[in-house]
């Protein structure tokens, strides 16, 4: 009688361990048996991978209706931490997520062939980063909002140097270029133009310190020439225009208005041997004091 009893009673405990646990009240969900096998289907697309309370939760891939590919970490059904997202269009980004979007340190490959490597943040290129353009191009420096932004420095495949602040993706403020054909402009940008007090030192021994706009001369400056010669006075078009004086390297001086690069308007010559005339003038020509 005793044998029966414990036979009863260890097919009691095994029945109990092995049966599924269901607290009163609950029933077996759908949700809770797909997540377990690790398999979500979405309404964007399919997932495989670990999960917690029916959502991507640890390590997963996600497949996208669109075509789109991501295999990485997750929490709490967003992307986050490391991981791979592959665009259908062929665009790679393999590096860090916060909330769903790039964040932190990253690199994209993108379809033209340019690859990015750097920091992100909101899903956009932010803080230190480099470039390199399929072109040849590359950049290394600041990023805002997914652009050029503070201190850079950008080269050009024929040799081109910049040095300088970045604002809105192109040259703002102050900044070195080191041009291909030998010319070293030292001063301010606007909107990638040299605009602003500069000076430009040429590869052909002339130099230019003073005002410029739309890369060219304008308003006040200095201009020397190898042989000597200095003018001091005003610029229009990259061209001496208005008033100036021009020290000419034989030891003329002439003092007057100037249009197109050419003496025009009234002017004085101061000539080295003593001898002056003041009259008008017309495309570097005197025409009398008349």
């Amino acid at each position: 009688m005793k044998k029966k009893a414990f036979i009863a009673s260890a097919l009691i405990i095994s029945a109990l361990c092995t049966a599924p646990a269901v607290f009163p009240g609950s029933q077996a969900s759908p949700m809770m048996i797909t997540a377990s096998a690790d398999k979500l289907y979405f309404s964007k697309g399919t997932y495989f991978g670990e999960t917690r309370n029916g959502k991507p939760h640890g390590e997963g891939t996600f497949y996208f209706e669109d075509g789109d590919v991501y295999e990485g970490e997750w929490y709490n059904g967003k992307m986050q931490g490391y991981g791979t997202y592959t665009w259908v269009t062929g665009e790679t980004y393999q590096g860090n997520y916060q909330n769903g979007k790039r964040e932190g340190y990253g690199t994209d490959y993108y379809v033209n062939g340019s690859v990015y490597q750097g920091y992100w943040k909101n899903d956009k290129r932010s803080g230190q980063g480099s470039i390199i353009y399929s072109d040849g191009r590359t950049y290394e420096g600041s990023w805002a909002n997914g652009v050029k932004s503070g201190e850079g420095t950008f080269t050009w495949p024929d040799g081109e140097v910049y040095q300088g602040s970045f604002r809105n993706d192109t040259r703002n403020g102050y900044g070195t270029d080191y041009y291909a054909n030998g010319n070293v402009y030292t001063g301010y940008f606007k909107n990638g133009k040299r605009s602003g007090q500069g000076t430009m030192y040429y590869a052909d021994g002339r130099a230019y310190e003073g005002g410029w706009a739309n890369n060219v001369k304008s308003g006040q400056g200095t201009m020397a020439w190898p042989d000597g010669e200095v003018y001091q006075g005003g610029f229009k078009n990259d061209r001496r225009d208005g008033y100036g004086i021009d020290y000419y390297s034989n030891g003329d001086i002439y003092e007057g208005y100037f249009k197109n690069g050419k003496r025009n308007g009234y002017g004085t010559m101061y000539y080295a041997n003593g001898k002056s005339k003041s009259g008008t003038w017309k495309n570097g020509k005197y025409q009398g004091n008349g």
